[in-house]
């Protein structure tokens, strides 16, 4: 297990830039693509919604970059189908992972070449 600096270091410098683009995780089994766009168009407009192949994840692209800093806002960490939402900004490079500790956080993880 990583220590607690270590989670900091990455929380704190490897965050992503906000986009008009979100990348969703930790999505129960039972949440439709339907369901998941209701809840982040509350946000704003929403233009597509395209879910992983394991249905666990998926990634959400906002008309404006203010909406989608809202729903990140409000949705990290909400419950959503029995269980946590992790919601982070895409990233070009590098993916987004989800830590459990006292609860769930989003870091992030750069993709070291």
């Amino acid at each position: 297990m990583r220590s607690c600096l270590y989670k900091f270091f990455l929380f704190c410098f490897l965050q992503a830039k906000a986009v008009r683009n979100l990348w969703v995780g930790g999505i129960s089994p039972s949440v439709s693509k339907e369901e998941l766009e209701e809840e982040f168009q509350k946000f704003g407009k929403v233009e597509g919604v395209a879910f992983s192949q394991d249905q666990t994840s998926a990634y959400i692209d906002f008309e404006k970059l203010e909406d989608a800093i809202s729903a990140h806002r409000a949705l990290n960490g909400k419950t959503l189908g029995g269980k946590e939402l992790c919601v982070d900004f895409q990233r070009s490079k590098g993916r987004a992972v989800c830590i459990h500790s006292v609860g769930w956080i989003c870091i992030s993880s750069a993709k070291i070449l």
